[in-house]
């Protein structure tokens, strides 16, 4: 299967925390379990209302970040985040696994504030909170 453009992740959660970090990744996971990085997305939970693009956006998730636009995340109640990954061009082989990882913190390469205590959330998959990722699926040969 090839992977041509950009991934797009449906995130369902609850906390009581006023706002995330979510970072998503997409990795490939070969026949003997070794994962290798394919491509990545973020958001700020609080950033999360969608707003129209001022320019083609290829269709995929806007968010302008203006921080009199940012709202908290309502304490305990169901949350989406709709997060577009950067644009990727793979080829996942046959028998490879595709791997979706979720984390809240990535210190490498993102300044993520420290909460204390650190918040308590919940990723929601079920048939009301549909957690999942789209892959733009490329011709195959």
């Amino acid at each position: 299967m090839q992977v041509v453009g950009h991934p797009l992740a449906h995130v369902w959660l609850t906390t009581r925390a006023p706002d995330l970090d979510v970072f998503v990744y997409l990795e490939r996971v070969d026949g003997s379990g070794r994962s290798t990085y394919i491509t990545e997305g973020l958001l700020r939970a609080s950033h999360r209302a969608p707003d129209e693009a001022p320019y083609d956006y290829l269709g995929l998730p806007y968010h302008n970040h203006y921080r009199s636009e940012s709202e908290p995340i309502p304490a305990g109640e169901p949350i989406e985040l709709l997060i577009d990954l950067l644009p990727t061009a793979v080829r996942f082989p046959a028998g490879s696994r595709i791997r979706v990882t979720i984390a809240f913190a990535d210190a490498d390469n993102f300044d993520t504030p420290v909460l204390d205590p650190a918040p308590q959330l919940q990723l929601l998959r079920d048939s009301a909170h549909p957690s999942s990722i789209q892959l733009p699926i490329g011709p195959q040969r």
